[in-house]
């Protein structure tokens, strides 16, 4: 029988010394987020799990997906959520085509997107891989309105962040096996195609990220019936006039995880 993993990350806030010295990244629905895929992950028999606020660092993060892949086998699944700020350094590794890359900003810093390829080759082949990202530039990863607070950190902070932590980030890959490869599945759902905003805001009087509202809203309580294509395309029907939400694979192609209800162990 398989068994599910799940990670939920939400940051309403970080640490600004680890970041330009005084960008905070206040959000309002981002640790909202992670309670509601918490409750899904729940509610499908996942083994769950919550990384809040200053609890989600670089470390517990990546202890966390690390640990997933020592436990998980062929057709297991984890799934990973994160609602927070997205952002983009310089790349530190020379394989990003816009010399960026593109990061989840994390209580103490950033977390690559080179750091989570890695992550994924660590998995089993076989292993079923589900990402939620609810964060701007997540397509490779405050106030009451329809549409409020983009989750991007502004680019003068991420040119002050680089200048600060340039040592830092230019030495993280150092040894890394960056063309190990990812024998596992990764499916990405993300709320933003790469350098396009996400939004944060108030709906219906609760907080969230606008694509984590259309995602509860199209699962409507595990009464959804369909696959992954048709649950991606109702979520992009509601979404794509203000916020085009995109969905993407890496690693090997499993023609029955495409198939399965979203949120099956």
């Amino acid at each position: 029988m398989a068994q599910g993993i799940s990670i939920h990350i939400g940051l309403n806030a970080v640490d600004p010394s680890c970041y330009d010295g005084s960008w905070t990244g206040t959000l309002v629905g981002a640790v909202q987020d992670a309670e509601d895929m918490y409750a899904i992950a729940q509610s499908q028999g996942f083994q769950a799990s919550k990384l809040l606020g200053e609890a989600a660092t670089r470390d517990t993060v990546t202890q966390a997906i690390f640990q997933a892949s020592t436990v998980l086998a062929a057709g297991d699944i984890l799934l990973l959520s994160f609602g927070g700020h997205g952002g983009v350094i310089r790349d530190v590794s020379g394989d990003e085509a816009d010399y960026q890359d593109e990061t989840w900003c994390l209580y103490d810093g950033h977390l690559l997107d080179d750091e989570l390829y890695l992550l994924w080759s660590s998995f089993a082949a076989g292993v079923r891989i589900l990402v939620i990202s609810d964060s701007c530039h997540s397509g490779t990863v405050t106030r009451e309105a329809s549409i409020g607070t983009p989750r991007a950190m502004p680019m003068d902070v991420a040119l002050a962040t680089w200048r600060k932590q340039r040592d830092f980030y230019l030495n993280l890959m150092n040894g890394a096996d960056a063309d190990k490869a990812v024998l596992a599945t990764v499916r990405l759902l993300s709320a933003s195609a790469e350098g396009e905003l996400a939004y944060d805001g108030i709906y219906g009087g609760t907080p969230n990220g606008f694509f984590t509202k259309t995602l509860k809203q199209v699962w409507d309580d595990g009464h959804f019936s369909g696959n992954y294509a048709s649950f991606f395309g109702r979520v992009y029907d509601l979404m794509y006039v203000f916020q085009p939400p995109e969905h993407s694979l890496i690693g090997v192609p499993d023609v029955g995880f495409d198939q399965q209800k979203p949120f099956q162990v």
